[in-house]
Formats: structure tokens, C-alpha cells, sequence
């Protein structure tokens, strides 16, 4: 299997888990963990909550929509890598995941954190 291959299918298991615990209409929130100094980058987490306990999804979507993750500087992952500025981008990660799963960007919800 090439690299390629390899990372389609990371891709492809990381959208059918995500289809298998989020339905339409149900919330994900986002959680602004890091502005850079400039303003134009952001480390965003995701969340869902499943019976009362919250999931932390970021990697998922960071596979399933090919986000960048964020490292801190402890070596463990400090969100989504979201460049940009002048719109609300925890919403924008959320319409993305939700076009990719759904193929419509509001079936998704969102809320910050």
C-alpha cells in the first residue's frame, strides 16, 4: 500500500466513525485553545457530547477534512490548525465537517465553548 492509499483510508475510517456517532441536528462545540500573535491563526478543538459525557473529536475531523493539528509545547495536540481571521472559525470547521459527512453545511450545529 502506498503512502497515498494509506492516508485515503485513515481519511475514509476517520468519516465513517464521525457518520456513526453525529446525526443531523446534532451540536458540536468548538473550543479556541491558542490565537497566534499576528491574529491569523487559531488552535480550535472539537467536542460532542454522546450521554452526558464529552468526546474529544478533534482528530477525527482533523483526518476526516485534512486540518493540520496544532502540537503544544509538551508534545501533545493542542487543536485544529485554522488559519484565517474576520468570520466566526469554529463555525467554520464545523460547516466543513458537516459538507463533508452530510453533504450540507448546516446539518451540523454549533456552539463555542
Amino acid at each position: 500500500m502506498t503512502k497515498k492509499e494509506v492516508k485515503q483510508q485513515i481519511k475514509k475510517e476517520a468519516i465513517d466513525y464521525l457518520k456513526s456517532i453525529i446525526k443531523k441536528d446534532d451540536v458540536l462545540y468548538t473550543q479556541l485553545n491558542h490565537v497566534s500573535q499576528s491574529g491569523m491563526m487559531r488552535h480550535i478543538s472539537i467536542k460532542y457530547i454522546k450521554d452526558n459525557k464529552p468526546m474529544d473529536i478533534t482528530g477525527y475531523i482533523a483526518e476526516a477534512d485534512d486540518w493540520k493539528e496544532a502540537k503544544n509545547r509538551f508534545g501533545g495536540y493542542n487543536g485544529i490548525k485554522v488559519g484565517g481571521c474576520g468570520m466566526d472559525m469554529g463555525f467554520h470547521v464545523v460547516y466543513n465537517i458537516s459538507k463533508t459527512l452530510f453533504n450540507d453545511g448546516y446539518a451540523i450545529k454549533h456552539q463555542w465553548l
